[in-house]
């Protein structure tokens, strides 16, 4: 069987080996796969849960990133700069606004739809990283990196959701009409308008657990 070049090192990037014969059958040549992040990412994180103090190491990490991204957020949303310190306070604040920009039953339910929408991209992108719904050990009652990163990733993508509504906000009062329900396909569609921000922020997290496990390795 003959490959050709690019085929070889799309095998290599897979962690696929390649092993070159000549025609009596003696190796002549080993490409050594190498799959860059998938799988170095995936195996630093079995070395963590390995360690005995894995979860008071994981929880902190977990605790310093949530305050990264509330900084962050509320750097673009222009929020009182002390909720930078408390998201959980910074949560009830985008929820208290946006109540108020489009009522309560709407923002519960565009905010309930992003983080849906949230938790699809992160379970996607992690399947893409090597992290199976079926492998061992990503989610159980312990660990649960999917959940985790999910949570951090729709408080990371709040703004976008909240600026949507403060938009429709703005005309109903400049129209001085009354507010439309908002229809069911729109918070997916505004999710879209914000790519490629979105990805970039969920695929920053990921990079972000991949920085922070290389030293502990």
């Amino acid at each position: 069987m003959e490959f050709s070049t690019e085929a070889i090192l799309a095998c290599a990037v897979r962690g696929i080996t390649i092993v070159l014969h000549d025609p009596s059958g003696e190796a002549i040549a080993r490409v050594v796969g190498h799959a860059g992040q998938r799988s170095e990412l995936r195996q630093r994180v079995i070395d963590l849960l390995a360690q005995p103090e894995w979860r008071p190491r994981y929880q902190v990490w977990l605790e310093r990133t949530e305050q990264r991204i509330a900084a962050m957020v509320v750097k673009h949303l222009g929020a009182p700069r002390e909720l930078a310190l408390d998201p959980q306070r910074l949560r009830q604040w985008i929820g208290q606004t946006g109540t108020f920009f489009v009522g309560d039953s709407t923002e519960e339910a565009t905010r309930s739809r992003f983080r849906e929408l949230a938790t699809a991209w992160m379970a996607d992108h992690l399947q893409n990283l090597g992290f199976g719904a079926d492998s061992e050990g990503w989610q159980s009652g312990e660990f649960d990196l999917g959940a985790d990163l999910s949570r951090l990733f729709a408080l990371r993508v709040e703004p976008y959701r909240l600026e949507w509504l403060q938009r429709r906000h703005i005309w109903t009062v400049a129209t001085r009409r009354e507010a439309r329900p908002v229809r069911p396909e729109m918070p997916a569609l505004i999710w879209q308008q914000a790519e490629p921000a979105v990805s970039r922020a969920g695929r920053a997290l990921t990079h972000a657990l991949h920085r922070w496990l290389v030293p502990l390795g």
